[in-house]
């Protein structure tokens, strides 16, 4: 991306404030097309204007694409992945493993 910005990833969206220049603050990009029901993890940037975003508790995790626009920038989901239904029997079998056979 031409610019410098802060990326909240929340419940509700994620979106990209300018962290800099006279708009500093201002939400240059937003997308509701990612938004899952918990978020603790920060935001990882790829590389190529491509931005990782996850959700924590096996809510799953998405791939933002930020492009740039003649109105200024925009965001488009370009992966998702989704909750799974047994996560937290998944998670629980793999630490009852790794506590038994230390693996």
């Amino acid at each position: 991306m031409e610019r410098k910005c802060n990326v909240y990833n929340a419940v509700g969206g994620v979106c990209g404030v300018s962290a800099e220049g006279v708009d500093r603050g201002t939400i240059l990009w937003r997308t509701l097309d990612w938004s899952p029901a918990t978020v603790a993890a920060s935001p990882l940037y790829l590389g190529n204007n491509e931005i990782a975003v996850l959700g924590s508790y096996g809510a799953g995790g998405a791939k933002i694409k930020i492009s740039k626009t003649s109105a200024g920038f925009e965001a488009s989901v370009t992966d998702a992945h989704r909750q799974q239904k047994d996560w937290l029997a998944i998670s629980k079998h793999r630490y009852l493993k790794m506590a038994i056979y230390g693996r």
